[in-house]
Parts: C-alpha cells; sequence; structure tokens
C-alpha cells in the first residue's frame, strides 16, 4: 500500500474534473428509458413531500401491466421497483432545481456524471496506491472513463453508475484492510458493498468475497476486527434495504421486481444463454460495446507473474456479479446500450486490465503494443460514439427480438441473432453519426448551439491542461479550483439554457403544452393539506414531472375506456387518502367519452370549478360521505325535470358538496346546465358551481323518461365569507343562451334547498 503524495492528489482531482468536463460536454440531460423516469420519480417525491411512492407514474403500470417499473405496495400506493441508493443522492439535486427555477430532470440527469467522474478519480488513486505508475494510474482511470461503457451510462439515470462506485469502494477498502490490517478501511469496504446493494441489489451477490479475502486462513480470528468492521457496514445498508422492501412490499427480500422478488425467473438452464449473450454475441456482448476487455487476460497473465493478490479479490467480484446476471430470465436488461448490468463492473475490469496499461507504456515490441493501443482506440471510438449520438432507434429491434425469445433456456434459438453481424454497435453508431442523430445538450431543439459547445470546448481544454500539469508533478492547486469554479458556472449555463426539461425521450425538444406552467402554478397555489392531484398528460408526461414540484401528492393516469380494474382500484383508494383531487388534464373536456377516469369520478365525487390555462383543464373533485337523501318534489319546464331529492354536506375543507336526485319525466332535445348558487340575506350570489350534469357524462338530451340520475356538485366557499346564513338555490339553464328553466308550476327559475349557517 502506498500512501498518495500531494502530487497525486492534484492528479487524482484534475482526473475527475476532466472526466466531469467530457460528461457534460456529451451529455443530453434527457430521459432515455422508463427505468430512469423510475429512479427520478422516487427523487421527486423525496424532494417535494419527503415521501418514497411512485404514484405520479401509475400510468406505466397501465401501460406496461405487470412488467411495468412500479409496482403496488403494501399500503396501496405505488413503488418503483428500483432500488433507493439513485433516488436518495438525485433528491437534493431535485431540491435545488425547484428552488432555482430550472428543470429538476435535467439535473438529476448530471448525478451519474458526477459519480462516474468521482469513480475515474478514485480509479486512480487505488492503481497508484496498489504500487503501479502515476501514468499507469492516469491511463486505468481513462479508459475506464472514457474507454468503457462509463462513460454513455454517466449521461444516464440508471442505477448501474452508481453501483460501479460502490463496488470500486469496497474493492479499495477491502485490499486496504488486507494490507494494513485497518478496521476503518474494512467499515469503508462493507460500506462500499451496501452503496453497490442499494443500488443494484443484484450485486449482494458478490458479497462473501471480501470476507474470504479478509480472513487469515492460519489464524482465522486473528484479524477478527476488519471482518466485525465490514460486516458493520454492509449490514448497516442491508437493513436500511431490508427495510425499504418491508415498508414498500410486505417483505425485506421482495423488490417489487419480477426478476428479483424472492429470487423469481431466476435459473441456471439460462446461464449459457446469458452468458455468451453478454459477453461475445453481436446485439449485446461486451467485447464489442467495451473493447478494452481484451486487455484483461492479458492483464490477468501479467499480474498473476508480478504476484498481485488483488487481482483475486477483483476476479472474484466480477465472476460473482457476471454468474448473478447469467441466470436472469432478461439478462440483457430492456431497451439499453449494450450489456447494462455489466456497467457496474467497469471500474473492475479496469483494473483487471491495468497490468496490461502498464506493460504498454514500457519499452518494448512495438507490434504487439500497436495492436493493444488500437483496442483502446477502438473502445473509446465505441463509447465517444455512443455518448455524441442516440443510438435508441438501432436498440428497439434488438430489444422487440430478445423480447420475443424471452425466458428460452435454449442456447440454438439465440444463435441466429447472436452471430447477426449488423446488431454490432459500431456500425450502428456510425449509421446514427451519418443521419445527424446527436444526442448533446448543444444540439438539441434550439438546433446548433455554439456559445455553449464553445463553453464545453474552453473547459474541456482548461482541463486537459490542468491534467498534464499535475502528472508533471505541478502545483496547480489555484488552476484546480478555478477549473472547479468553471465546471460550477457551465453546469449553470447548460440549466439556465435550457431550464425546461424534456417532453418526451428525444433529444429533438418539444415546448410543453401551453399553460402547463400556469395550471401547475395555480394548482399548488389552492391545494390545501390533504388534497391530491390526478395528472392525464396523455401527450406530455415527462413534462408534468418535471414542472410540478411533487410537493402535492399526485397520481399520474392515461386515457382509458373503458377504465381498467387495476385504474379503478386505483382511484378508489385515491378517494379514501384525499378529500379532494384537482384533476389535471390536457386537451380534454368535461364529459369526454374517452376519459373512463373522469367518468369514474363524475359518478363518485363531487365536481367543481373547471378552469382553463391554454390546452390544460384543471377541475376541482371531492368526496364526501354518501349521507341519506332528502326528499324534494319540484319540476322544471314543463315538467321534463323534477328534483326528487337532494343532499348538502358542509366539508371542513372550506366547500359544499351538493347531490342533487333527478327524475326525466320526458326527453329533451337540449344539454341543460345545473346551477348551484349560494345567496346572501339580499339574494347576491357569494359562491356558485355550474356545469353539465355529471360533469358531462349525463347530458340531459340522453335522459330518457323514468330515468334516475344522481348529479353532484361542489361550491368552494369563499375564505373571506362573512359569518351568517346563506340560502342555497338550484336551477337549469341553457348554456348556450343563458335562458333559465322556470319552475313548473310556480313562479321563478331556482329552488332553495335550505339554509346554510356559517359560523
Amino acid at each position: 500500500m502506498h500512501p498518495l503524495n500531494p502530487a497525486d492528489r492534484r492528479t487524482m482531482l484534475a482526473l475527475g474534473l476532466l472526466l466531469l468536463a467530457v460528461y457534460l460536454a456529451t451529455g443530453g440531460l434527457h430521459f432515455q428509458s422508463i427505468d430512469e423516469v423510475a429512479v427520478f420519480t422516487v427523487a421527486r417525491s423525496l424532494a417535494g413531500r419527503g415521501a418514497l411512492d411512485a404514484d405520479a407514474i401509475f400510468w406505466t403500470r397501465v401501460q406496461s401491466g405487470a412488467g411495468s417499473v412500479i409496482a403496488r405496495g403494501v399500503d396501496g400506493h405505488m413503488y418503483a421497483v428500483k432500488d433507493l441508493a439513485p433516488s436518495l443522492l438525485a433528491a437534493p439535486l431535485v431540491f435545488l432545481a425547484h428552488a432555482a427555477g430550472v428543470s429538476p430532470t435535467r439535473a438529476a440527469l448530471l448525478l451519474s456524471s458526477l459519480v462516474t467522474a468521482l469513480t475515474g478519480a478514485l480509479l486512480f488513486k487505488a492503481v497508484r496506491a496498489w504500487g503501479y505508475a502515476r501514468p499507469t494510474a492516469i491511463l486505468t482511470a481513462l479508459t475506464f472513463g472514457l474507454a468503457s461503457m462509463a462513460w454513455p451510462y454517466a449521461g444516464t439515470l440508471f442505477t448501474q453508475s452508481l453501483a460501479a462506485l460502490g463496488l470500486l469502494v469496497v474493492l479499495i477498502g477491502t485490499v486496504r484492510a488486507r494490507q494494513a490490517d485497518g478496521w476503518r478501511a474494512a467499515l469503508l469496504g462493507g460500506l462500499g458493498q451496501g452503496l453497490a446493494g442499494l443500488s443494484a441489489a443484484p450485486v449482494w451477490i458478490s458479497l462473501p468475497v471480501y470476507p474470504l479475502f479478509l480472513v487469515e486462513w492460519r489464524a482465522p480470528l486473528k484479524r477478527w476486527r476488519r471482518l466485525v468492521a465490514f460486516g458493520v457496514g454492509a449490514g448497516l445498508c442491508g437493513l436500511v434495504q431490508a427495510g425499504y422492501n418491508l415498508a414498500r412490499f410486505g417483505s425485506p427480500l421482495e423488490t417489487g421486481h419480477a426478476l428479483l422478488g424472492a429470487t423469481r425467473r431466476l435459473a441456471l438452464a439460462h446461464l449459457d444463454v446469458g452468458l455468451i449473450g453478454q459477453l461475445i454475441s453481436a446485439p449485446t456482448g461486451l467485447v464489442w460495446f467495451a473493447p478494452f476487455v481484451l486487455l484483461v487476460p492479458v492483464g490477468l497473465w501479467i499480474g498473476w507473474r508480478e504476484g498481485r493478490e488483488w487481482l483475486l479479490l477483483v476476479g472474484g467480484q466480477v465472476a460473482a456479479v457476471l454468474l448473478m446476471y447469467g441466470v436472469y430470465g432478461e439478462w440483457w436488461a430492456g431497451l439499453s446500450w449494450g450489456p447494462r448490468f455489466l456497467v457496474a463492473l467497469m471500474p473492475a475490469l479496469a483494473l483487471l486490465a491495468a497490468p496490461a496499461l502498464d506493460w504498454l507504456l514500457r519499452a518494448g515490441r512495438w507490434p504487439l503494443r500497436a495492436l493493444a493501443w488500437l483496442v483502446l482506440a477502438l473502445s473509446f471510438l465505441t463509447e465517444a460514439l455512443a455518448a455524441l449520438f442516440d443510438y435508441v432507434q438501432s436498440e428497439v429491434p434488438i430489444f422487440q427480438t430478445y423480447a420475443g425469445l424471452a425466458y428460452s433456456p435454449r442456447l440454438p434459438d439465440y444463435f441466429p441473432f447472436f452471430l447477426q453481424s449488423r446488431w454490432l454497435p459500431l456500425p450502428r453508431q456510425v449509421i446514427a453519426a451519418g443521419r445527424g442523430a446527436w444526442d448533446v445538450l448543444w444540439m438539441s431543439g434550439r438546433g446548433f448551439d455554439a456559445p455553449l459547445l464553445a463553453a464545453h470546448l474552453g473547459l474541456l481544454a482548461a482541463a486537459l491542461l490542468w491534467l498534464v500539469q499535475a502528472a508533471r508533478g505541478r502545483d496547480v492547486r489555484r488552476g484546480l479550483l478555478s477549473q472547479a469554479v468553471l465546471t460550477v458556472a457551465l453546469v449553470a449555463l447548460m440549466l439556465g439554457r435550457y431550464p425546461q426539461g424534456a417532453a418526451n425521450y428525444q433529444i429533438d425538444q418539444k415546448p410543453p403544452p401551453e399553460g402547463l406552467a400556469e395550471a401547475i402554478q395555480a394548482v399548488e397555489a389552492q391545494a390545501r393539506p390533504g388534497d391530491g392531484v390526478l395528472a392525464l398528460l396523455t401527450y406530455s408526461p415527462l413534462a408534468w414531472l418535471d414542472g410540478a414540484s411533487g410537493r402535492v401528492p399526485d397520481v399520474g393516469l392515461m386515457l382509458e375506456e373503458p377504465l381498467s380494474v387495476y385504474t379503478g382500484e386505483t382511484l378508489r383508494r385515491v378517494a379514501e387518502w384525499h378529500p379532494r383531487v384537482w384533476l389535471v388534464s390536457e386537451a380534454t373536456t368535461g364529459g369526454d367519452p374517452a376519459n373512463g377516469a373522469e367518468r369514474w369520478l363524475s359518478e363518485r365525487a363531487y365536481v367543481g370549478g373547471e378552469a382553463w390555462y391554454g390546452r390544460i383543464r384543471v377541475v376541482p373533485y371531492t368526496f364526501g360521505e354518501s349521507a341519506d337523501l332528502s326528499a324534494a318534489d319540484q319540476a322544471w319546464g314543463q315538467g321534463a325535470f323534477r328534483l326528487v331529492g337532494y343532499g348538502v354536506e358542509r366539508s371542513a375543507g372550506g366547500w359544499l358538496n351538493v347531490r342533487l336526485r333527478w327524475r326525466a319525466a320526458d326527453e329533451v332535445g337540449v344539454d341543460y346546465a345545473v346551477f348551484v348558487h349560494l345567496l346572501d340575506q339580499s339574494g347576491a350570489l357569494v359562491a356558485q358551481h355550474d356545469g353539465l350534469p355529471q360533469d358531462g357524462y349525463a347530458p340531459t338530451r340522453t335522459w330518457r323518461a323514468g330515468e334516475v340520475v344522481d348529479d353532484r356538485h361542489s361550491v368552494a366557499l369563499p375564505p373571506d365569507l362573512a359569518a351568517g346564513d346563506y340560502r342555497l338555490a338550484v336551477g337549469l339553464y341553457d348554456p348556450l343562451t343563458g335562458e333559465r328553466l322556470p319552475l313548473a308550476g310556480g313562479d321563478g327559475d331556482s329552488l332553495i334547498l335550505e339554509t346554510i349557517s356559517i359560523d
């Protein structure tokens, strides 16, 4: 174990800042997968109200069924099946973004860039501390940061980047604990394992590897303190994860994931398919997506000859995680760039290649070294193209083919697909580049953003300069400080120039729907404690997630007709959780026959006054007790409509719930609206609700003779309403002309239901 000198520490910082500059320059700051949306949604709930639910993306459950990224918990709320650590770390970024008035989704997507840059810096520290020269440590860190799958995944919110950091920390802590017999290092290693497990639960499979490396086999109890310290670190994180699972799904082992819950869909029969598919197949083989791994066997051979005992530990970690994912039923990791599950192993694979990289920097036979440098260059090119251009379009047919072959344990079923060279990553990336499918922020919806690109290039040039100077042993502390300040300024520039998140999964930005920001502001200003939101943004669900703070609990819906049983159950629970909900819908009107959710509300809740903000419609619905109706007997017009019962409930939330029961005596050809007015003693109007019966789902022209219709209205009371007695009046009118329908057999056009006393 070699302690780092000041020059090494400066070099480590310079490396981290350079990698971060690269990731910022090549990041698109938009989601590419629903998995990332799930991670963000939990972070949003945490930042908004300290909750852990993912109700805001309930619509994914409707779209994807049992394969969704969310599952219902024991309390009825929806929870992400993704692991907790990335959401916990993204929550502060989301909170700060809302406070600064910039896009929280873009801010959250910075997390993996920060984490991956830190991982690269720590990788330099590990290689240097384990006895290699500074140039070798720099090359190893750059291989990880720029020639492995860590680079394209640094621009995402997938969980694997944070798992990679945790797996590197456990390696550093374990090796240091063995070499220096330090319990603090062992504790750090245990916490690293816990961080990895809290980011990607399957990597807990590597847990036994580290105690085996720490134990003294000739005297197993001789170094018991470091074993205990490691167990404490890992155990604390394990308890957090177990508690999280227990709170969500009622079992410490249940994650809600179709692949993980109590080892479902894990089978050794998949092992050959999974290993071959992840390592060498054309569509998802690691050797094609990160060609630098071809240097790993060379590194193992050289390192073993040099007596590098830590290779056993690193190799054990790689083997354990690889075998775990090999027995997955869906080892291809869904719609993703290559073998996504193996991104967590990129630091370990770079460490295994370190002896070969050290050999590369020595003088000697150039033909072999030239071949190795060519492999590194090819690996860099593959990752650079993946980071710069949009690869998702070419991934879709790969995902669809794998889905069609899902869970088959027979290798021959996969061979024809595995061997198709057209699915190799590099040719697909060249095609994407030829199409101009840029996937960077400075080529987003505004087109070519020259000022932002110039800022990125300037930061990259400065970062490279300070790294070169630091590697030469120069004192560049002031330069690194200025680099850090400029990095923060560049992030502020990126978020300031693009303050709204992507409305979809494409880099070509579309503005959020007209009026969405105003609708969000209105709802959050009017919502009271206990209120909820039903967000039915069919065309812009991501824009809602980006714009709404999450302070008001929200459930994301989609247009359904007929309404699914699953959605009906969720709406029933919403009625139990909230006395009032605000329906926020995009380009829909009351009575929309395709809107099963609003039909459900209109039949069971009391509708309030709607408001339009551009294309966004906001309607409050209140829930009340199903009290017995008071008898009534009043007809309107020629007796076509008769009120036969009513109920009035005053809510503590500041509104009146008015239930009207109508009986049709004859058919009419006009859609009459119902008004419910609160009048003071002078007859002046102080509060009201007007609308078609059942919010348009029971228009009067559809009523048949003898039909009974229950109609619910919510009258919001003004907060400054003076104490006194008020009369509640009801009637009907033609909304096209405003002409009221007169009472049958009497004077006037409205019926006073009762007198309301306001204290």
